[in-house]
């Protein structure tokens, strides 16, 4: 009966490193959607918000990222969808330096929350 405890014990200990181990290699500090970005764009010089199909030409214009969705409560708040060939630190190094983007930043990727 002791020797079982302690096999038990093994076992729970082992699967438990295993499990942290997974984790951290999948993503040690990439708790975020690897394919989208927050985006907040300036609005034009008249003040009026750029509008949606706007946006779409100036993400096409720096590497085909497109709108996935406006967020109403921030003005020029919006949710980007990045394509397959862009790497996120890649379109935020390129959005950092566009005149029409106030920032971006990563979206959190929550579905393991």
């Amino acid at each position: 009966m002791r020797m079982h405890k302690w096999i038990l014990i093994l076992i729970v200990l082992v699967c438990s490193l295993y499990c942290k181990q997974i984790t951290y290699a999948d993503s040690p500090d990439k708790n975020y959607a690897p394919d989208q970005l927050i985006v907040r764009f300036r609005t034009k010089d008249n003040r009026e918000h750029i509008n949606t199909q706007e946006k779409n030409q100036i993400l096409s214009s720096l590497g085909g990222a497109s709108v996935k969705h406006n967020f109403k409560l921030v003005p020029g708040l919006t949710l980007v969808k990045l394509p397959a060939n862009l790497a996120v630190e890649e379109a935020l190094a390129i959005f950092k330096n566009t005149n029409e983007i106030l920032y971006g930043e990563h979206e959190e990727n929550n579905k393991g929350d």
